[in-house]
């Protein structure tokens, strides 16, 4: 249940940072524009596991420290340990949202791609393609 909470939230923050842009393009015809399925990327990215497992971690240590405590304590220590792991999740969420916002950029450059889209962002204009799948080829090779 927190792996799929921890993924909505990196979603979200994906979707929150909206466009990864890349250069001042000098034509706008030579712009180009594609997207990538930020779910495939994240369920594959080393940034994202390593940030699950930390998260995972921390759920642990705390469960265990709950363990200890008799019943009344445990349930006032479980609402603060609730909003730590919150916080937690959103560190862990923001480390690794940047590390692959960084990786994609450096990709798109050497891709020569000007703007990378979150699949269905794009309000306005047109994408040329879905680009996901060599992504994450290109991110499979990286930390192969």
């Amino acid at each position: 249940m927190r792996f799929k909470k921890f993924a909505s939230i990196l979603s979200v923050l994906f979707l929150l940072a909206g466009i990864v842009g890349f250069g001042t393009p000098a034509v706008a015809q030579d712009v180009v524009v594609v997207s990538v399925n930020l779910d495939e990327i994240a369920e594959v990215h080393p940034a994202f596991h390593e940030a699950q497992e930390q998260f995972m971690k921390e759920v642990e240590e705390m469960q265990e420290e709950l363990a200890e405590m008799d019943e009344e304590e445990a349930m006032v220590a479980q609402q603060q340990m609730d909003m730590e792991l919150e916080q937690k999740a959103m560190e862990y969420q923001q480390i690794a949202l940047q590390q692959i916002r960084d990786d994609v950029q450096e990709i798109a450059e050497d891709l020569g791609y000007d703007y990378v889209v979150v699949e269905g962002m794009l309000l306005a204009g047109e994408v040329q393609e879905d680009v996901t799948e060599e992504i994450l080829e290109e991110i499979e090779e990286n930390y192969s």
